[in-house]
């Protein structure tokens, strides 16, 4: 989540943006970057895709 998390950061976007853009509402992205739930794998899988589609690949 911390990539997702620097990605909302740097783009100075709010959790509805970020919802808009992914799809997803923003109580549940504010709950996954907060550590109150953890996204299960599918939507572990969605986030990573999303931000390499923004361009924010993965180093490793």
């Amino acid at each position: 989540m911390g990539r997702l998390a620097w990605y909302k950061k740097a783009m100075g976007i709010n959790f509805d943006h970020l919802g808009e853009a992914m799809r997803r509402e923003p109580e549940q992205l504010s709950d996954w970057l907060s550590g109150r739930h953890n996204p299960f794998k599918k939507n572990r899988e969605k986030i990573e895709l999303f931000l390499e589609q923004q361009g924010f690949m993965k180093h490793g």
